[in-house]
């Protein structure tokens, strides 16, 4: 397995769940990344057997991957972690699938989707609900999105802003909307404005899973965010599985009628004003809570593609376990500004956290991760942590791992 990760943010964990998720099973697991060094979190997971870590991708991006992958005696999975990521694997495909094992994907819907403003005009070609999206991309739609009255809206700015600060944000005022405007005149335009579903505890949903080639090999597990961090616009950071067949539905009608392949990582908001579940985010990647969705087998959505791209299916249906999902920074964070909202109690916060079978960054198996978010996070805020060396580069031979398909 080869984690491909192309974004800065060293906060994160799926890598870190993938890592554990295989390294659990035997299966090697090395990381390829733009920015790593000793002192990132998954830089001390025992589950990662090696790191490819490169200063400037560039053009010779794709010349580094495929290097790297001649270097295997056996086909690794190659697994985007962020939305660059599976576009640029998307894009390289045919180059890529000659050393890599790797689902199929059609590389402009995968762009599309990634893209918020195609996104909501695709949403409205196949008439999926979608929040009203306005599209900012120059001075000259300036003047069009002050004049609108129907406050508040959310930000959304690409993924290129992870790093400097939240990707999403709940504009409530002309003050605000100027403020942020003014900033992307020297930041750069290129986001979009949503219309604000009203805030509805315990309707904010995630569907995660993937499309194979054929319409019977799909996978897709619903689940709901109790906390997000941001409140009401971020990622959420306490999540838990729970079924919602309708949701599910929806979604595999969507992904049929655009007929995207690949895995997936979906945000859903249920509008009380109409009732519909609308679509908020498409990831065409790994979405990163993704171990909170978890047979009674233990198979993930990672096993469950190591396996079908390596010709073992796993067993059909996946019935997910109902389990819950906590990112500990991010959730202490988040809860402390539902406090202050008064949308949260300190009982029921407490209550919540007796349940918890997975988190972001602690295991027991692997605690070393944990300690140096910790560092990271705090110590690093009075003390600039700077790495001396990077991560080293220590390339291996991939011989498969012992990961078995069960049948029913």
């Amino acid at each position: 397995m080869l984690i491909l990760k192309t974004s800065g943010d060293v906060f994160q964990f799926s890598s870190l769940g993938i890592a554990r998720s295989l390294g659990r099973l035997g299966v090697p697991v090395y990381l390829y990344s733009a920015r790593e060094d000793q002192f990132t979190p998954i830089s001390k997971s025992k589950y990662l057997a090696g790191a490819y870590i490169v200063r400037d991708t560039g053009s010779d991006f794709l010349t580094h991957l495929l290097e790297i992958g001649s270097g295997f005696n056996r086909k690794p999975l190659l697994l985007p972690v962020d939305d660059f990521g599976a576009v640029f694997a998307a894009t390289h495909y045919a180059e890529l699938r000659r050393l890599f094992l790797m689902p199929e994907a059609n590389a402009e819907l995968v762009a599309t989707v990634t893209d918020k403003a195609k996104l909501a005009e695709l949403c409205r070609q196949h008439r999926h609900p979608h929040p009203e999206t306005i599209a900012v991309n120059d001075g000259r739609d300036r003047d069009a999105v002050i004049d609108r009255t129907d406050y508040p809206f959310v930000i959304k700015r690409p993924q290129q802003w992870v790093g400097k600060g939240p990707t999403t944000r709940l504009i409530q005022d002309v003050t605000q909307m100027v403020e942020v405007l003014n900033a992307a005149r020297y930041e750069g335009f290129g986001f979009v404005l949503q219309d604000y579903i009203p805030y509805s505890k315990g309707q904010n949903w995630v569907v995660q899973g993937y499309a194979g080639p054929d319409e019977q090999n799909v996978v897709l597990f619903t689940g709901l965010k109790i906390r997000s961090n941001p409140p009401e616009t971020g990622a959420g950071c306490f999540v838990e599985a729970v079924e919602n067949p309708a949701l599910r539905k929806q979604a595999e009608g969507f992904l049929r009628d655009i007929g995207y392949k690949g895995i997936l990582d979906l945000d859903y908001r249920l509008d009380p004003r109409d009732g519909t579940y609308k679509l908020l985010d498409f990831n065409p990647r790994l979405g990163a809570p993704f171990r909170l969705f978890q047979d009674e087998h233990g198979t993930d959505l990672v096993r469950a593609l190591h396996l079908d791209l390596t010709g073992r299916r796993p067993a059909r249906p996946m019935r997910p376990l109902n389990r819950r999902f906590i990112v500990e920074d991010y959730d202490a964070r988040a809860s402390l500004r539902y406090f202050r909202a008064r949308r949260l109690g300190v009982p029921e916060w407490l209550r919540s956290l007796r349940n918890i079978d997975e988190a972001a960054w602690f295991s027991s198996d692997d605690p070393l991760p944990a300690f140096m978010v910790v560092a990271r996070r705090f110590v690093g805020k009075s003390r600039r942590i700077e790495p001396r060396t990077p991560l080293s580069y220590r390339p291996g031979r991939f011989s498969g791992g012992r990961l078995r398909a069960t049948h029913q």
